[in-house]
């Protein structure tokens, strides 16, 4: 990024590269912000242990239907709980 401001033609070409580059890494870190948070409720509340406790099956194929289940659930119930954050954030 160095080597690419200092050869720019003029510095409106530098700040525009580099507000670009800062919102890119702004949107990750926001992004890896929720995700945390998120994970550190279900965590607080016991989530993941209710998740555990009533898997009782060994076998790797069962497993994995077991898995496509929770994982399916839990997608759902994460996309409901971003949407109402970000409507409460928003004021919507």
């Amino acid at each position: 990024m160095i080597i690419l401001c200092t050869q720019a033609p003029s510095i409106d070409v530098v700040v525009s590269k580099l507000q670009h580059a800062s919102a890119e890494v702004s949107e990750i870190v926001f992004f890896l912000l929720g995700a945390m948070t998120t994970v550190e409720i279900v965590d607080d509340h016991q989530g993941f242990k209710l998740v555990t406790d009533n898997i009782t099956t060994r076998k790797p194929r069962s497993l994995l239907w077991v898995q496509m289940r929770y994982s399916a659930r839990l997608r759902r119930m994460a996309c409901r709980l971003n949407q109402k954050c970000i409507k409460r954030i928003l004021g919507l």
